[in-house]
């Protein structure tokens, strides 16, 4: 009687299945756009059924969440990881600047769908990426009033204003990179973006001496030496 040979069959963690769905509904978002994209398409892409992405993700609005939610963790964390070693309000400005466009750049498909789809959805604001995306921007704000005790920052400075005109202004600046239509200095635009900012809230150095004063005061007292008088005397 010849032997029944049974196949074996592994059952994947959840973890890795859900790491390959996730890679080819990135790869597929970021080639065709969200709305183009369906989820029979992210299946076939991960060689799955369309079923078994439903066991892990919602929809494909969730899908999307999940995706840019461990992006923003990732950056999040090597935000503090840099913070840590990095002393000096202005010094930490620019690390928070380097860093953000260093994920922009290195991640420039996700980056994209952050800014041209997520912001759209419907109760955005409810999900667990904004409040994620909120503690990330706090780090700066957070920064900023660390500045403020040490006497480096300005403490009329609205310091909301100030986190807006810097991940404002990194948004506004990589649209053109994004659109594949320039390229980003890292480094020239982390140092121009820290130098405009920290121009306007930096607390201002004390006057220089009027010289002139100074040389005047000095040749008085130095006559009134001559004369054997002390400054002040009189007659």
């Amino acid at each position: 009687m010849a032997e029944v040979v049974r196949k074996s069959f592994r059952r994947r963690p959840k973890a890795e299945r859900m790491a390959e769905i996730e890679l080819a509904a990135r790869q597929a978002f970021s080639t065709k756009g969200y709305n183009a994209t369906s989820m029979a398409q992210i299946a076939e892409d991960a060689g799955i059924s369309e079923g078994t992405i439903y066991k892990f993700y919602e929809n494909k609005r969730d899908l999307l969440l999940v995706i840019l939610l461990r992006w923003f963790e990732d950056v999040r964390n090597a935000h503090q990881l840099d913070l840590q070693k990095i002393s000096g309000t202005r010094a930490r400005v620019r690390a928070i600047i380097h860093r953000h466009l260093s994920a922009v750049i290195a991640d420039p498909d996700l980056a994209r769908l952050l800014f041209a789809e997520i912001r759209d959805f419907e109760y955005y604001r409810e999900t667990e990426l904004y409040q994620i995306s909120r503690q990330y921007t706090r780090v700066l704000i957070d920064v900023l009033k660390e500045g403020i005790a040490s006497g480096e920052v300005r403490p009329d400075i609205p310091l909301t204003l100030v986190r807006d005109v810097v991940f404002g202004g990194i948004e506004h600046h990589v649209s053109s990179f994004l659109s594949g239509y320039a390229d980003i200095d890292l480094n020239a635009v982390s140092d121009d973006l820290c130098d405009l900012v920290m121009v306007g809230i930096t607390v201002p150095a004390a006057p220089p001496p009027d010289i002139e004063a100074v040389v005047d005061r000095l040749e008085r007292v130095a006559d009134r030496l001559e004369a054997g008088k002390p400054e002040g005397g009189g007659g």
